[in-house]
């Protein structure tokens, strides 16, 4: 939702990642951010950072944030 999107422009990030130097707000975009890690199979999106294991799920995020206008943006970066 909107709401959880502003977090990242207000809250220290403290879910840090112990191979790099990149740290997130939400657990679990660091879990999924560590997936880029591992040397096993994985489907990055051409538009923000999330990765996958299964290429549905790429296709499934691409059509749900990155296919038609939102309903919603966020007023400091547009996402």
């Amino acid at each position: 939702s909107l709401e959880q999107h502003m977090v990242i422009h207000t809250e220290e990030r403290e879910y840090k990642c112990d191979q790099c130097p990149k740290a997130f707000n939400w657990k679990s975009n660091l879990i999924r951010h560590q997936m880029s890690h591992d040397s096993g199979k994985r489907f990055e999106c051409e538009n923000c950072v999330k990765v996958f294991t299964d290429p549905s799920n790429l296709q499934r995020h691409i059509r749900s944030q990155h296919v038609g206008a939102r309903a919603h943006a966020c007023p400091d970066c547009g996402k």
